[in-house]
């Protein structure tokens, strides 16, 4: 975690506090971005379509083994 950003307690017209703590940094992403990060990366689709329908899940194993 090395991407610094301004301290939302510190933000005034023209000026910041610069977070530049790698654990600071870490808590702040996990706090904000890091479930939509790991919503996108999530296959949805593939795990939907699992779900549903297990049999062509296990046709699909047999037919590219």
């Amino acid at each position: 975690f090395r991407l610094a950003f301004v301290s939302p307690e510190s933000r005034v017209v023209g000026a910041g506090d610069l977070v530049d703590h790698p654990k600071k940094i870490a808590l702040h992403y996990l706090k904000g971005y890091f479930l939509i990060d790991l919503f996108v990366v999530f296959p949805l689709p593939q795990e939907n379509m699992n779900v549903r329908n297990p049999r062509q899940k296990n046709e699909m194993k047999e037919h590219f083994h």
